[in-house]
Order: C-alpha cells, then structure tokens, then sequence
C-alpha cells in the first residue's frame, strides 16, 4: 500500500522533520544554536518548528546540495529547473521569480539573504549544518520568509591545524573531489579555505542527435579568516566563488501531437520519446550561473548582552538557454541573461539579564539591481524574433525589528515581537526596435511602486523538565513588485500575506535516547501572487487573485536504543487548498473540446494549447503532497580501537501533488505520482581522524520523478529526475 511506510516512519521515528530540530544523532547532546544566534537558544527547547542537519549528517547521507536536504525533511519540497530553486515549506512557495519578485522561502548563508532564487540551491562544502525553520519567520527574519527560512551554515576557522581531502567516482562518470585546510596564524587570527569541484556526464539522452544532457560542471572556492582573541570581540571575514556550469535543460514531452504544437509543425506526430530517460529537442547552450560574494560577521559578548553585525555583498550572473518548444523544430527557443548585485546588513542586539525581562532589538537593510534581460527565436516570433527586452528592477529595503521576552512565572514565558519592512521597487524597462513589433510592447518605460508590511509574532510557551509546549501566532509576507519580462508597463502585485496559528510540543525521555516532537498548525493565506488570463490580450499576466487555506499535523521521535544506533521517522500530514481563485490560468487542447472546463475556448481543430480559465477554488495547492514521511536507521559499528564502520538507510515518501494550480487544466499532466526516495551508504572511519572510505547509492528505489511539468501552449514537458546512482569516496583528514 502507499502509505505503508506510515507505520514504519512512525514506528523508526524521524529525527529531522518540520516539527522538531534536533541533534541528527542521539549519541551525541551538543546544542544547536540557530544561524546568527537569532533564537538563541536550543532547538530542542525552542517554540519554534524547525529541522536541523549537521555537516556530518550531510556527509553521511552524501547530500551534495542543499536540495538534496529534504530527504529527511518531510513538510519540504525542494525543486531545481534551470538552476533556480523552487522550495515549497508545508504547501507554501514560488515556482520561479525573475527581476522583480522573490522566493515565498528566504535563504541564509552565513546570515546573509540571498535575493534571487537562481543560485540559491547551493552546493555542500564545508557545512558546518542546514537548519530550516517552518511557517513565517516575519519578526526575525523579515520579508519573503511567508513559509519559513533555509539558513545555511558554513564552518568557521579554528585554533587547530587541520584538513580534509576526498575524491568520489560514481555513475555517469560524475567525479566530486573535495578540500579543507584550516591554519592558526597566530594566537588569534585563523584562515580556512575550502574548495570543491564536481562533474558529471548527464543521464538524459536527447534523440535528436545524441547528445547527453543532465550534466554539469561546478566549482566553488571559500576562503574564510577568523580573529577570535580571549576577549568578548570575535570577527569572521569570508570571500566565495563559485561558477556552475550545466547542460541545457532536458525537458521530456508528456504528449505527441496535436497537444505538441511543434510535432505538428514539424511532422512529428509521435508521442514523447520511449524512454523516461530520453527527449527529443533543438541543440542549445549551457546554462551558467556564477557569483562572488563576501561575508562579514561581527560579534561583541558583553555582560548580559550580545551585538551581531553581519554584512554581505554578492555579484551575480546568470545565462539560460531554452527549447521551449519540446521539439526537435526551431519553433520556440527563449534565452535569458539575469545579472546584477545586492548588498545586505544587518544588526541585532540581544539580551540575557538575569531577571524576567528580555529582547532582541535590530535592524537590517538591502540595496539590489537586478537586470534580466530576455530574447525569444523561432517561427513563431516572425518579424520580431531576436528581439532583445532590458528589465532592470532596483530595490531599496529597511526593516526595524524587535522581539520582547518576559517570563511570567520561572517556566511561562511569553513573546512579543514584529517587523516594519518598508519595500522601494524601480522598474525600467526597454525593448529593442525589434522587440517593439510585438502586440502590446513600448520601447521604454518606467515606474516606482513602495510596499510596506508590518509582520508580528506572539508565542506563549511553558518550559518541561526536558523540553516545551507552545503556542503561536504569527504573520508573514512576500513582498510586492513586478512580473518580469515586461514589454508594456505592469499593475504592481501587491505583497502575499500569511497569517499563522500554531501549537507544538516537544520532549526527551530516557535520558535523552527517545525525543519527541508534534506540532499542528493553521494558515490563512491572502493575496497569493498568481497567474491569470487577460481577456483582452488573450495572453497570461499576473495579479493577487487567490486566497487559500492551509492547515497540517507533524510528527517526529528519534530514539537510540542502545549505543551507536540511532532509529528516526517522521511524518507530515498536509491540507492545503484555494478558498478562492476564480480566474486561475490554464491551457486547453485547440484541437477538441475539454468538458467540464466552460472557460476553455471553443476549438479551432488546430494544433497545440490554448489559454483558457478555470475557477480552481477548493483545488489543491502546487507542491503540497497530502503525505509525507521520512525514514532513516543510523549504526555505528566498532570494528578495533582505531575503525568504525558506519551504516545509513534513509527513505523519503513523497505523496502525489500538483506543479502547477489545478495540474495545468483539462489535461491534468502537470501532476507528480507519489514516489520513494531511498539512499544507503556504508563506510569505514578512521578514528579520530585519518582514512574515510565510503560506497553509496542513491533513488535505490528507482523512482521516476520530476523537477518541474509545466503545461504551456507548446503542450506538456518536464525535466526529469536523476536515476539510480551508485559510487564510492575515498578521503582523509588530519
């Protein structure tokens, strides 16, 4: 049966879900503290959903990207197309934003935002820990956390010499290599520089003539330098690079003609090519993203209190190339140049008095340009084809912070705190000679549009002797601005809005070796950015045209019931759905009728899709599977006073949902079926360090998934999941 991992997920007991953050393994009880220190307190005490991976988790699980993440994080959907990140937290998200728009998720690395979702799916390297905390995170982490936050921890230098080196072989030739060097300069300043380079060889074959896609080709290098003195002062200076090179997007068609509008125009009425694994389109470019970001943290411990600076500037560059069309036919390509630069403060004082009284004051600020530059080939642009659109947004933010703790009684203790972010957004637009022979396009324009959002947070919690209840309230808000490309000047979307109500319980028993986590929430969900049809042109703009309600349950135990082994499950239960969405975008078949959706056009008999409307109010939201589970055995295994010999078996459910509101329309292909995704790993472990070595495989299951199914008006087609995947490392550390 499909759901009969529940009892195994239940009965194992998930050590990361979206209900509880806590240590990734029972034999060791370190704290977790989040990034920056902004709970500032232990994530196991903490009133807060969260989930936490410690960089050796990831080594172990092998997880090589921060996507990869969510195979113990059952409440996350984590997607990648064309190198943006689509993460979706308990059925909130955002497929992809252009200049102009953000992610319905915030992502931190080191403390510092990262704007765009392109390029946000980082590569692990040195990782000192992934935390990811659930619902809207307004009060501490400001605009564009409605669904919850990604913070991204990377290790720091010590006062120890030491270093790691590793090379890892593994199917599709992909080869991965690694390296760590950490050096005291002196008493205390410390540098530490990681690097690591990956390639593989693809696992999608394009028919039409050969070629490999799915491969890639990245390279990130991270230099960090640490003055950490006796005194309560410490400071970290980072610098980063990475280029991330990787084969045009392999998107494999769903139907033939006539829904394909291009096999029809080119005479290939076959259905999609016979494999999963296959497509069969037009020769394009790689996809390149490349950025150069610096970091710096500051930190002053003073008597009861704390001050945090962290200030960060990054320079971004991304090229994409794509066959829109599905076909080996020059009917549709689209090329895309998104380039710019941000730079982030923020700034925090917190306190620690011995009486009932306590806060965290702060405030942050972003400047942003951001240029997109779009191009669109084929037969079907005619007399405008080549023609170039500029889109560049500019972004000035502000946010004034604070949360206020009292504790009413030793163990009661309530929150008070929100956020005013203040949102100025610039749009200048202009087209080419060529780009203005489109219907509808100026040559150039301009507008200014302000949004403001306050977003507060309450929480009453009541400390056990291992543990917390709670209960919240809380908001959240992706800011407003502008659905890039744009040929003619836009109404401006207003900001999403998220209103949060949440209970949650957490505990240990057993001295420890059995933890516990619930927790049940509630969201009201207004003014969702969306697509919609434009009667007038006949084309799919967009505005703030649904509302929808959201509500779930997640459960966690981890337990280690004797020493070395370690047991986690956990489980996610999701009802997500519109309330209203009236005039939702869909596309119906040309060439026949789709009963039951009134709104689609009468039809011609031709080829291809047709925009069309749908009232989806009471339909599912996108990428919020019903069910979730995860499920994971750890065992450590002592083979002489120097080797250990480790074993990991991870498996993560995923129930069937919809990419695209409503799976698309009539058709309904824009839909993936539930899966399980299942990694194991054995390894040998010199102690305490020396000789790692390590075999894996990866979707042992054989799952057939996909990253993204859009459904357009050049038919259905999606890229594709990698398959089974088996290799072996070899490292060591000193």
């Amino acid at each position: 049966m499909r759901y009969s991992i529940t009892a195994l997920a239940i009965a194992l007991a998930a050590h990361a879900t979206a209900a509880s953050a806590q240590e990734d393994s029972a034999a060791t009880d370190e704290e977790i503290i989040v990034t920056a220190g902004k709970i500032g307190t232990n994530l196991d005490r903490a009133p807060v959903a969260a989930v936490s991976l410690s960089g050796e988790t990831l080594e172990r699980l092998n997880i090589q990207s921060v996507r990869d993440t969510q195979i113990r994080m059952p409440s996350v959907v984590y997607d990648t197309s064309g190198g943006s990140a689509q993460v979706y937290i308990r059925g909130i998200g955002t497929n992809s934003a252009y200049a102009g728009l953000e992610s319905s998720i915030g992502t931190y690395q080191d403390g510092v935002y990262l704007q765009r979702q392109v390029g946000a799916a980082l590569d692990v390297v040195d990782m000192a820990g992934v935390e990811v905390l659930n619902g809207p995170q307004g009060s501490l982490y400001g605009r564009n956390a409605t669904g919850g936050v990604i913070l991204v921890t990377t290790k720091d230098p010590t006062d120890r010499y030491e270093g790691s080196a590793s090379v890892e072989y593994a199917r599709f030739d992909s080869v991965t290599a690694e390296g760590v060097v950490n050096v005291p300069l002196s008493q205390d300043f410390a540098v530490r520089v990681a690097g690591k380079y990956a390639y593989s060889d693809g696992y999608v074959t394009n028919v039409a003539n050969g070629d490999r896609l799915g491969g890639y080709r990245n390279a990130t290098v991270r230099g960090k330098l640490g003055y950490n003195p006796a005194g309560p002062f410490s400071a970290v200076l980072a610098v980063e690079y990475s280029r991330q090179v990787s084969d045009p997007i392999a998107r494999r068609r769903l139907t033939g003609a006539p829904e394909c509008l291009a096999c029809a125009v080119y005479g290939e009425n076959l259905p999609a090519p016979g494999g999963f694994y296959e497509v069969d389109q037009t020769r394009s470019r790689d996809t390149l993203i490349s950025y150069t970001a610096g970091t710096l943290n500051l930190r002053y411990e003073g008597e009861g209190f704390s001050v945090v600076s962290v200030t960060g500037y990054r320079d971004f560059s991304y090229k994409v190339f794509v066959d829109q069309d599905f076909a080996a036919g020059d009917l549709f390509r689209t090329r895309a140049e998104e380039y710019g630069w941000t730079f982030t403060h923020d700034s925090f004082v917190r306190t620690d008095f011995d009486g009932p009284f306590n806060f965290l004051l702060g405030v942050s600020g972003e400047i942003d340009r951001d240029t997109l530059l779009g191009q669109f080939f084929g037969d079907a642009f005619g007399s405008f084809q080549g023609g170039i659109n500029h889109s560049r947004v500019d972004l000035r933010s502000i946010s004034p912070y604070g949360e206020f703790y009292y504790a009413i009684t030793p163990k009661l203790k309530l929150t008070l705190g929100g956020r005013y972010n203040i949102d100025e957004k610039k749009l200048r637009v202009t087209n080419d000679p060529t780009a203005v022979l489109a219907p509808g396009a100026t040559a150039q324009f301009r507008q200014k549009d302000v949004f403001k959002d306050f977003t507060p947070r309450a929480v009453l919690s009541y400390e056990l002797p291992d543990g917390t209840v709670y209960a919240s309230f809380s908001r959240g808000a992706k800011s407003g601005g502008y659905n890039t490309p744009a040929l003619n000047p836009l109404v401006p979307l207003q900001s999403e809005k998220l209103t949060s109500y949440e209970v949650g319980a957490k505990t240990a028993l057993f001295d420890r070796r059995l933890k516990l986590a619930a927790a049940g929430f509630y969201y009201d969900y207004k003014d969702i950015q969306v697509s919609f049809v434009d009667a007038a042109s006949g084309g799919v703009r967009a505005e703030n045209a649904a509302n929808a309600r959201v509500y779930g349950l997640e459960l966690t135990a981890s337990a280690e019931p004797v020493t070395g082994l370690t047991i986690s499950g956990g489980a996610t239960w999701l009802d997500a759905k519109f309330k209203s969405y009236t005039s939702a975008a869909i596309f119906c078949p040309k060439a026949y009728a789709s009963p039951g959706y009134p709104g689609c056009p009468t039809p011609t008999g031709g080829p291809g899709m047709v925009n069309g409307v749908a009232d989806l109010s009471g339909s599912r939201l996108p990428r919020a599977p019903e069910w979730s589970f995860s499920a994971a055995v750890d065992y450590t295994i002592p083979l002489s006073d120097d080797y250990d010999a480790i074993l990991t078996v991870a498996d993560r459910y995923t129930g069937s949902y919809d990419f695209l509101a409503g799976a698309g329309g009539p058709l309904g292909l824009s839909r993936q079926d539930s899966f399980h995704m299942v990694t194991a790993s054995a390894s040998l472990v010199q102690r305490p360090g020396g000789l790692k070595l390590r075999a894996f495989v990866e979707n042992l299951a054989k799952a057939k998934y996909y990253l993204d199914l859009p459904t357009s008006a050049f038919g259905i087609a999606g890229s594709v999941g990698a398959p089974r995947t088996y290799g072996a490392s070899i490292g060591f550390s000193f």
